[in-house]
C-alpha cells in the first residue's frame, strides 16, 4: 500500500494442532498485489462490500497434483481464434485461481416473548417475525477448465481485506497513491 498504492490480506483458518478439530483464524498477506481482482464496484476503503473477489497464482504442477490428486489436463483449455497462449498453463507450472462470491438467501427471524430470535419454521410463542437476507460466501478453487473445489465461508464477508496507502475519489472514480507518487517530480528536479 506504501508503495503502490494498494495491497491485501486476507482471513485464514488453520488447525491448532495435528490432534485436534480447534481452529484459529490469522491474517496473512497476498504477497503480490497484482494476483488480486475485487469488484471494482466496492465503496468502502476496505473492500468488504465486495459482492466478488478473485485471487490467482502459479502453482508447480508436482504441488497441483498432489494438492487436489489429479495432473493438470493442458488440452481441456478453451482459446479463442488468434490466441497463442493460453494463461492458465507454462511449462512446469498451472495457475490456480480462488473466486469468491456473496449470494443472499432469504430467510424468516422471529422475535420469542424472552427477547431471544429464532430462524426457520415459526415458533409456538413467537410474537414477530420479519424476513432478512442474509449473506452466504462461497469460495471456488478452478483451473482454466474446472471447478476443482466448492467451499462454504463462515462469515458474511469475502475474507479479502483491502489495504490503501492514500484515496481520492474524483468525479466518482477511485484514485489510490502510494508513499513515492508525489515525491517523482521533486526527485527528477533534483537528479
Amino acid at each position: 500500500a506504501a508503495a503502490m498504492g494498494e495491497g491485501y490480506f486476507r482471513v485464514v483458518t488453520q488447525y491448532s494442532a495435528d490432534d485436534t478439530f480447534d481452529q484459529d483464524i490469522r491474517i496473512e498477506k497476498i504477497n503480490n498485489p497484482f494476483s488480486v481482482y475485487l469488484d471494482p464496484n466496492h465503496q468502502r476503503v476496505d473492500g468488504s462490500d465486495a459482492k466478488y473477489a478473485l485471487i490467482t497464482e502459479m502453482v508447480p504442477k508436482e504441488d497441483f497434483e498432489e494438492r487436489f490428486g489429479k495432473e493438470f489436463d493442458a488440452t481441456e483449455l478453451e482459446t479463442g481464434t488468434g490466441d497463442e497462449q493460453v494463461f492458465w498453463n507454462e511449462e512446469e507450472k498451472v495457475r490456480v485461481a480462488e473466486f469468491w462470491e456473496i449470494s443472499q438467501t432469504e430467510k424468516t427471524l422471529y422475535l420469542m416473548q424472552d427477547g431471544s430470535t429464532v430462524e426457520g419454521e415459526k415458533p409456538e410463542g413467537a410474537i414477530r417475525e420479519r424476513k432478512v437476507l442474509a449473506p452466504k460466501v462461497t469460495q471456488y478453487i478452478l483451473t482454466g477448465s474446472e471447478v476443482i473445489e466448492t467451499n462454504e465461508w463462515p462469515g458474511k464477508y469475502i475474507p479479502i481485506i483491502k489495504v490503501t496507502g492514500d484515496e481520492l475519489w474524483i468525479e466518482g472514480k477511485r484514485y489510490t497513491f502510494g508513499l513515492i507518487r508525489f515525491a517523482k517530480g521533486p526527485q527528477q528536479m533534483y537528479n
